[in-house]
């Protein structure tokens, strides 16, 4: 795959019949896939051209972060085919292009055989332009509007409701959107040691990038360290029963797993939520409790096998 860094001074065209997908991409769910196939019935060079936002204070405040790192969506696309990626960011200029401008600017001048966009799709200043500006405008592309993915349930699929899931503990159905297990990457760091001397030592998981963290409760994880696939538990939270924190950790303990990883790259998959995060009252309850959480998470893995 090849990456272009969008630059609107010199922008050179893709290669001869491409079909161009536009969108953020964040997720790479069900809809974003939808674009990607259709591009392939039409032809066999895809690029995808996504829009990175700076996270703003809003997301932190209002806890709705990214589901995916620009990295994560890249080898996402690479397993789905696609063979350029363009990478635009969101600036100050590129935010004051009128939708014609866009066009004109931007579309035009990659030169792309068919444009595929989403039928809710906006873009340009104040996110003015629709499709209707696309099939309207002075343009050397073919326009194709994909309709929307719908849950059982009636809404479309989208970031926005993956995320919600995510947050409400709804892991499942968020799993059925994505097509695939919800997936954060982090290093290791130095912890307490509180976990070894439970008996269920833990890895303190600091994230590669503004990952929404799933709710706050204990999960069912897979966990991949250099390129070996273990199982474990994780605990998402403040830690309530033992020395409680001030803001939300991820912590993953690997099932027959001994080996020292302080400083190492992890990637965990979120399988099952088992339960919510509880304080329990003495040292005693909160290792029956792990040791059931253990249990409930060694059953899920023999039904796998």
């Amino acid at each position: 795959m090849s990456i272009v860094l969008l630059d609107l001074y010199n922008i050179e065209p893709l290669t001869k019949d491409t079909a161009l997908c536009l969108g953020t991409f964040d997720g790479v769910h069900l809809g974003h896939q939808k674009l990607i196939k259709k591009a392939k019935e039409l032809t066999k060079n895809i690029a995808v051209m996504i829009i990175i936002p700076p996270i703003y204070k809003q997301a932190i405040e209002t806890n709705s972060f990214p589901l995916t790192s620009l990295v994560d969506r890249k080898n996402i696309f690479d397993s789905y085919g696609v063979n350029t990626l363009i990478i635009a960011t969101l600036s100050k200029k590129f935010k004051a292009l009128e939708p014609k401008e866009f066009i004109s600017k931007v579309l035009n001048k990659l030169k792309p055989r068919y444009v595929i966009v989403g039928e809710d799709y906006h873009f340009g200043k104040k996110a003015l332009g629709d499709v209707k500006t696309l099939l309207d405008a002075n343009k050397d592309f073919e326009v194709c509007a994909v309709s929307h993915v719908l849950t059982k349930k009636g809404p479309k699929v989208s970031t926005t409701l993956i995320r919600e899931l995510l947050k409400n503990g709804e892991l499942e159905e968020a799993t059925t959107l994505l097509s695939r297990p919800y997936e954060v990457k982090g290093f290791v760091i130095k912890g307490h040691g509180l976990g070894k001397k439970l008996g269920y030592p833990t890895a303190n998981i600091e994230l590669l990038f503004s990952y929404q963290l799933p709710k706050e409760g204990v999960y069912f994880v897979e966990i991949l360290l250099n390129n070996i696939k273990y199982y474990g538990m994780a605990n998402v939270g403040l830690r309530p029963s033992v020395n409680p924190l001030a803001t939300p950790l991820l912590e993953v303990h690997i099932f027959d797993f001994n080996n020292d990883i302080y400083k190492q790259e992890l990637s965990i998959k979120f399988l099952k939520y088992i339960r919510e995060e509880i304080k329990q009252d003495t040292i005693e309850k909160l290792i029956k409790q792990l040791k059931k959480d253990e249990q409930e998470c060694q059953k899920l893995i023999k039904e796998m096998r």
